[in-house]
C-alpha cells in the first residue's frame, strides 16, 4: 500500500436553480489513490461542476533512492569503491539498477539472474494509456461535439484525464470488499469502465463521495432535457413517452446457490412505464429496447427505508416494488446511496402511479369467467365504474358497481380475485385464467389515485 492519501480542500458550493429545485454543485481538490494496473498510484484529483480531473502525482512515479549518498554527499570521487548491501526477503524477486557504476561491478552473494529487458517491471503508470474510459456518451446527439462528451480528454502535456460526470454512477461498498470503508467507485455511463479511488479514511471517503454524488445528481435535469429532445424527434410514438425521471440504482440480483449481489441498473420513469437499462440509451433504437419494462399502474411500492436488506456493513437504504404480471408478482429490491435518493424515488413511484391512473382511464382484462361458468369481459374505468359484460356480439352489461360500493378485495395469487361490493349479490368470484395481481394492482391504483385527487391522502 502507498499509505494514506489524504489532503483536500472543498470549495464553496455553486447553486443553480432548475424549476422548483435548487441544485448545488460541489468543488473539491486533493490527493487520492487510484487503482491503476492492479496497483495503487497517487493522483491529484480535482472535482468541478461537470468533470473529475485526475493527474498523476509526480512523487508517486519517482523510485526511492537507497544507498545513493555517501556521508551525505551524492558525488563520489573517481576510483572510490562503494559498498552496497542489499537485503532480500525469502519470497519474491529482486531488481537492482546501478546508475553510473563505471567499468567494473562486482556482486557478491548467491547466484544472480540477469534480465536485459526490465521495462515491463519499471514502466511508469500512465493515466492516458492505462486508464480506459470509453464513453458511450459520445453517441449523444447533443454531446458529440462538446468537450464534456463522456470520454476522458487529455489535457496538455501532463499525464491527466478529465472524466465527465454526466450519467456516471458513483457507489460505495457495492461489489468489491471495502473493510476500511475508504473506497469510492465510479462507473461509466455504459458500465464498461470503472474507476476506483481510495481515500485517507472513512470521513474523507464520505466527503468525496458526497461531492461526486451531488454534482452527478445536479446534471440529471440536463440529461433529461437532452433525452426528451432526442425522443421528440422520433415521431408521435416516441414523443408521447416523455421521460420524467432518470437515475442509476443498484438492484439486488440472485446468483446460484442462493447468493445475492448488487448490480448497477439505470432506471427511467415515463408517464406510464418503469424502464430498466444496463447502460445509458443514447439512441432511439436502444431506448426502445430496455432490459425490462413494467407498467406503473401495476407497480406497487411495498417498502422504503432501511432494515429491509442487511449487509456486512449494516443496514442499507433500499426500496422494494411488486410488479404485477400474468406470470405472477415480480419483486425487485433497489439500493440507493443517500436519504435524498430514497425520498426522491418514493415520491416518483407513488406520484407516478397516481398520475398513470388518470392517464390510462380504462383497463380491460382478457378472457375471464364469472362464477366458473359464463365467459365475460372485465372492464375497470378510472372515472366510471367496475363493469362486467358479456362478450361480443351480445355485449350486454351483467354487473356494474361504482368504486364506493367496494367493501373488500382479495385474491388467491393464482387466477381468482374476490370482490365484495356489499348486498346479497355483491360478492363476485372471477376466473381470470392467469395471475390476478395485475388487475388487483390496477384496481387499487385507480382507487388510490381517486382518493389522492379528492385530497383525502397527503
Amino acid at each position: 500500500s502507498l499509505g494514506v492519501a489524504a489532503t483536500g480542500q472543498v470549495g464553496a458550493g455553486l447553486s443553480t436553480r432548475i424549476g422548483m429545485a435548487i441544485w448545488t454543485h460541489a468543488w473539491k481538490a486533493g490527493l487520492l489513490e487510484l487503482l491503476l494496473r492492479e496497483r495503487w498510484v497517487w493522483v491529484v484529483a480535482e472535482l468541478s461542476r461537470e468533470v473529475l480531473s485526475l493527474m498523476v502525482e509526480p512523487r508517486s512515479s519517482e523510485a526511492a533512492v537507497v544507498n545513493s549518498v555517501v556521508n551525505g554527499n551524492s558525488e563520489v570521487a573517481p576510483g572510490c569503491m562503494q559498498r552496497v548491501r542489499v537485503v532480500k526477503a525469502e519470497a519474491g524477486g529482486l531488481i537492482i539498477s546501478i546508475k553510473g557504476a563505471g567499468r567494473e561491478v562486482i556482486l557478491e552473494g548467491p547466484p544472480l539472474k540477469f534480465m536485459w529487458e526490465v521495462t515491463p517491471y519499471t514502466k511508469k503508470s500512465s493515466l492516458v494509456s492505462d486508464l480506459p474510459w470509453e464513453g458511450a456518451a459520445l453517441q449523444s446527439p447533443s454531446l458529440s461535439d462538446s468537450k464534456d462528451s463522456g470520454s476522458p480528454q487529455h489535457q496538455g502535456p501532463h499525464d491527466c484525464k478529465a472524466i465527465p460526470l454526466k450519467v456516471c454512477f458513483t457507489t460505495r461498498n457495492l461489489s468489491m470488499p471495502d473493510l476500511e470503508n475508504r473506497l469510492i467507485v465510479l462507473h461509466s455511463p455504459d458500465r464498461h469502465n470503472t474507476l476506483i479511488l481510495r481515500c485517507k479514511d472513512t470521513e474523507m471517503a464520505h466527503s468525496w463521495f458526497t461531492a461526486l454524488h451531488t454534482n452527478i445528481v445536479a446534471l440529471l435535469p440536463k440529461v433529461l432535457a437532452e433525452l426528451n429532445t432526442m425522443l421528440s424527434t422520433g415521431g408521435a410514438a416516441a414523443g408521447s413517452r416523455e421521460v420524467k425521471h432518470i437515475a442509476w440504482l443498484a438492484e439486488q440480483a440472485c446468483l446460484d446457490r442462493g447468493r445475492q449481489q448488487w448490480r448497477p441498473i439505470l432506471i427511467e420513469v415515463t408517464e406510464k412505464d418503469l424502464l430498466l437499462y444496463d447502460g445509458m440509451p443514447w439512441t432511439r433504437d436502444v431506448w426502445a429496447s430496455p432490459c425490462h419494462s413494467y407498467p406503473l399502474v401495476a407497480t406497487r411500492l411495498v417498502h422504503s427505508g432501511s432494515g429491509y436488506c442487511l449487509s456486512a456493513l449494516g443496514s442499507e437504504l433500499t426500496f422494494a416494488t411488486w410488479m404485477g404480471s400474468h406470470q405472477g408478482v415480480e419483486m425487485h429490491i433497489f439500493r440507493v446511496e443517500t436519504h435524498w435518493d430514497l425520498s426522491s424515488w418514493t415520491h416518483v413511484l407513488v406520484q407516478g402511479c397516481n398520475t398513470t391512473g388518470e392517464l390510462i382511464k380504462e383497463v380491460t382484462a382478457g378472457e375471464c369467467s364469472l362464477l366458473g361458468r359464463q365467459e365475460v369481459q372485465l372492464c375497470i374505468h378510472y372515472e366510471g365504474s367496475f363493469t362486467i359484460h358479456c362478450k361480443e356480439p351480445d355485449g350486454r352489461v351483467l354487473v356494474c358497481y361504482p368504486y364506493k360500493r367496494l367493501k373488500m378485495s382479495a385474491d388467491d395469487g393464482i387466477r381468482t380475485p374476490y370482490l365484495d361490493f356489499g348486498g346479497p349479490k355483491g360478492e363476485l368470484v372471477l376466473d381470470l385464467h392467469s395471475c390476478p395481481k395485475p388487475i388487483v394492482f390496477v384496481l387499487h391504483a385507480f382507487i388510490l389515485a381517486k382518493v389522492t385527487r379528492m385530497g383525502l391522502l397527503a
